[in-house]
């Protein structure tokens, strides 16, 4: 089943809804024989409650964004989904979505989902080559299953440790205890032989996506510090974790390194260089638009492009220096300028307070090499009659415009050029992505619910959770029917496919 909704809430698409595990079935003979009915019952209620609550746990990593909020801060955002989508590629995944929760600690865990949560820690203290191993790591999890195989085996063990210590005569908090023992012990029966995986392929991921694989000595040291014994115990999977020694992942990394001499590893070709800049008319955005953009190329890029800032008129990283592998800085090829206006609201053809607010995104490009070059557009629009820049619109919070979304404070995400930008960003990659222009000339009528939509708004349509494409209304033909202009991702409908069925939100 395909879904659509209205952009501006396309800025966060549904996000999966979990693991699926399978479940366990016990079998108890005579349980009248064996204990009391009451105690029978008892031990019933809790597996119930607790298979309940290790399910709940065990979701995409959610919980730590709702319990420690997401990080705000714009460049750490950038540097983790460059980093992050090219250890992806490197890794042969795709779809990987990455996050970095605002707590302290330096850890990043996987789940099977292909989320991977980063904390703050970690994303701002480790280097490019460190958070490139670390990265690679969690990427193997995700790739060999790791996390979803130790996930049922924590379950299946904490049921069992659970049981057991109700029917011993626990009550229900001694339960908890022993399904916390149960599942800790199931999940580390192969989480050393999984970490030495991890750690293995982390390194050689580094590699060939174009990092110091050295790095991953200093990394795992970095941990070792931090948490002082070298025997850290952290949260892999959301479920009861705890990594192997760190000493002893030292000594495996050392013979992983010692290996890859005699066995190099093949680097990838250099990502395409993307040379971003800003025309006159984004200037008063220059704090925020060339991070806001980069870091919505990366996020889809799928680690096939990389984005360099035109030094004289923005930077992407602030006063921070660019650090990159040397190989990836070389002549363009593509360049892009960066342009928003205030454009009439509802398809209207002078700009009417009565029609609304309006923000029209436009990505000039060129590629040297072929001589082909375009526009891409794209429009963000609301009913109310308001500023439209995103400077206005949190007029009085000027930090709120280098602040990505983090569930507690204003920040740019919410507002009309952040929502342009973002959906122009999705036009471009595409582009990238297929080396050429991708013609979206040919209307597409989409069923769906027309009542509170009109000309000029967006929709994004979504496959299985997962956004596959947007496109601008340009007329509503009936009380279930419209037609409009694909702004991209016609190419993932398929050759010839230009009608879609589906539901509106």
């Amino acid at each position: 089943m395909e879904y659509l909704s209205p952009n501006p809430s396309a800025a966060h698409p549904p996000r999966a809804s979990g693991s699926r595990f399978a479940s366990a079935e016990s079998a108890i003979r005579n349980p009248q024989s064996a204990i009391p009915p009451r105690a029978f019952t008892r031990v019933t209620l809790l597996l119930l409650l607790l298979v309940a609550t290790l399910a709940a746990r065990a979701d995409d990593g959610g919980y730590l964004v709702k319990r420690f909020g997401a990080d705000p801060d714009l460049s750490a955002n950038v540097r983790v989904q460059m980093i992050g989508q090219r250890l992806a590629r490197a890794a042969g995944l795709r779809h990987i979505e990455l996050h970095i929760y605002n707590n302290g600690e330096i850890n990043a865990m996987a789940f099977p989902d292909g989320h991977i949560y980063v904390g703050a820690g970690m994303a701002h203290l480790a280097s490019d080559d460190e958070l490139a191993f670390i990265l690679g790591h969690e990427m193997t999890h995700i790739k060999e299953h790791h996390s979803a195989r130790q996930v049922v085996r924590a379950l299946g063990g904490a049921v069992v440790g659970a049981a057991a210590t109700v029917l011993l005569g626990g009550g229900g908090a001694a339960a908890r205890v022993g399904a916390d023992i149960g599942g800790g012990l199931t999940f580390g029966l192969d989480s050393r032989s999984d970490e030495r995986r991890a750690d293995e392929q982390g390194v050689r991921f580094a590699a060939r996506a174009g990092f110091d694989p050295a790095q991953s000595v200093t990394a795992m040291t970095r941990i070792y510090n931090a948490y002082g014994n070298g025997t850290a115990r952290t949260w892999l999977t959301g479920l009861y974790a705890s990594h192997p020694d760190t000493t002893w992942r030292v000594k495996n990394l050392q013979k992983s390194l010692e290996a890859m001499t005699t066995a190099p590893v093949t680097v990838l070709p250099p990502p395409a260089l993307l040379e971003l800049d800003l025309d006159p008319s984004a200037q008063h955005g220059r704090t925020w638009m060339p991070s806001y953009l980069a870091e919505q190329l990366y996020a889809h890029g799928e680690g096939a492009l990389y984005v360099h800032a035109a030094p004289e008129h923005c930077a992407i990283f602030g006063e921070a220096p660019e650090v990159t592998p040397p190989a990836w800085r070389r002549d363009a090829d593509f360049t892009a300028v960066l342009s928003v206006r205030e454009v009439p609201a509802g398809g209207a053809e002078t700009l009417d307070p009565a029609t609304g607010t309006a923000v029209e995104a436009s990505i000039a490009w060129t590629q040297p090499a072929s001589g082909l070059h375009g526009t891409l557009t794209a429009i963000a629009q609301t009913r109310k009659s308001g500023p439209w820049t995103a400077e206005e619109q949190l007029v009085g919070i000027p930090a709120a415009v280098q602040r990505m979304d983090d569930g507690k404070h204003p920040n740019v995400e919410g507002t009309l050029e952040a929502t342009a930008i973002r959906c122009v960003a999705r036009a471009l990659t595409e582009l990238v992505l297929a080396g050429k222009p991708v013609s979206h000339d040919t209307p597409v009528t989409v069923r769906c619910f027309t009542r509170k939509l009109r000309p000029h708004d967006t929709i994004t349509i979504t496959r299985h959770d997962r956004p596959i494409a947007e496109v601008r209304v340009d007329s509503i033909t009936g009380p279930r029917s419209l037609t409009g202009t694909v702004i991209w991702g016609e190419s993932m409908w398929g050759e010839g496919t230009h009608l879609v069925k589906q539901k509106a939100e």
